[in-house]
């Protein structure tokens, strides 16, 4: 113990410093390239067994979607839109999936990301390549509660006329990437 105590009228609180030397996992290796309707395999880091396909990709600044609600017996269609946030609406698009992803039950992470949202949260970023410069970027997953067979990133509209667009999964100094344009 190499700290100060400090004596209040009720309690002793002591604090202690602590100097950590994190390891730093500057470089980041691709471990899988894949192409669409190709799964991918996680088995290489702390998700064990966990995978995931994405099966069909789509940009647009707006997706609708059709769910049933039911009320006393009486159900009814409706129809749902997603958009862009309206304050970044001029420079924003979504990007459109359809995915399976199997998480292993087994693995350590089980308990923090038990769905896609967690996951992409975590893990997920764009990469794009336009006039022959590759440039990463964040993606903000969007997905309404009623949709559970789609992803939707919300990303600069910038890769609406990108040559390349690659799905970047990059779990602590290991990368996936899914070409999906």
């Amino acid at each position: 113990y190499t700290g100060a105590a400090q004596k209040s009228r009720n309690f002793l609180a002591k604090t202690i410093n602590v100097k950590l030397h994190p390891s730093r996992l500057m470089n980041v290796d691709v471990v899988r390239e894949a192409n669409l309707n190709e799964t991918v395999s996680f088995s290489s880091t702390y998700l064990n067994n966990s995978s995931l396909t994405i099966k069909s990709f789509q940009i647009s600044p707006r997706y609708e979607y059709q769910y049933e609600s039911c009320y006393r017996g009486s159900c009814r269609t409706y129809t749902g839109l997603v958009t862009t946030n309206t304050a970044n609406q001029m420079s924003q698009t979504l990007l459109i999936m359809d995915y399976d992803f199997v998480m292993d039950s087994e693995s350590d992470a089980y308990a923090n990301i038990k769905d896609i949202k967690t996951f992409a949260d975590m893990f997920m970023s764009i990469e794009y390549i336009l006039d022959g410069n590759s440039r990463e970027i964040s993606a903000t997953y969007v997905t309404p509660n009623r949709i559970t067979d789609k992803i939707i990133l919300q990303t600069d509209n910038i890769v609406e006329n990108a040559e390349q667009v690659n799905l970047l999964i990059t779990i602590r100094d290991r990368c996936y990437k899914i070409r999906i344009k």
